[in-house]
């Protein structure tokens, strides 16, 4: 728990960890995602359903830090940090705890993340970002922004998207 007030996502990965902090606003999700050993291809299966494989970058190049090129899909690892951080906010307080009706607080009702990153589903956004999306409720959507760092990626959630047509949105 963060002392009252206070809203944080943390993340590690190789020994290394990273945290995000802010006040508490329950209308402003927070989540990162730190992952700096690269994920093989045959791991796509395990975070993607068949109707995201076409965001996947098919070069066989080494993977470098810096901003992807124009155009280019994304790695396994780029798209598994990206519905990782996500899911931190997606089900952040206020978000996953329902009451026994279907509530949360301040009465709103909505889906929360449940069983695995298949659940939700990502796709482009303006100036290389996604949007991830839960599945069972699209209208719950965040944009996050996928860096580069040395071999690694660093996911972080930048706040809610605009709600959007899912079709025209993600094709």
């Amino acid at each position: 728990m963060f002392p009252p007030g206070r809203a944080a996502s943390i993340s590690h990965s190789a020994g290394l960890a990273v945290a995000v902090a802010r006040a508490a606003d329950p209308d402003l999700p927070l989540g990162c995602d730190l992952e700096l050993r690269p994920l093989p291809r045959a791991a796509a299966r395990l975070v993607l359903r068949e109707d995201e494989e076409e965001l996947l970058d098919d070069r066989e190049e080494p993977f470098r830090a810096g901003a992807r090129p124009t155009g280019s899909g994304w790695t396994v690892t780029e798209l598994f940090s990206a519905k990782e951080a996500a899911w931190k906010a997606l089900a952040g307080p206020g978000l996953a705890c329902l009451d026994e009706a279907g509530e949360g607080p301040r009465g709103r009702r909505h889906a929360r993340p449940m069983g695995s990153l298949r659940d939700l589903r990502v796709g482009p956004a303006e100036d290389g970002m996604c949007v991830v999306r839960l599945r069972a409720d699209p209208a719950r959507a965040v944009r996050v922004r996928v860096v580069r760092v040395g071999t690694g990626v660093f996911g972080y959630v930048l706040g809610p998207s605009a709600t959007l047509d899912m079709s025209a949105a993600l094709g």
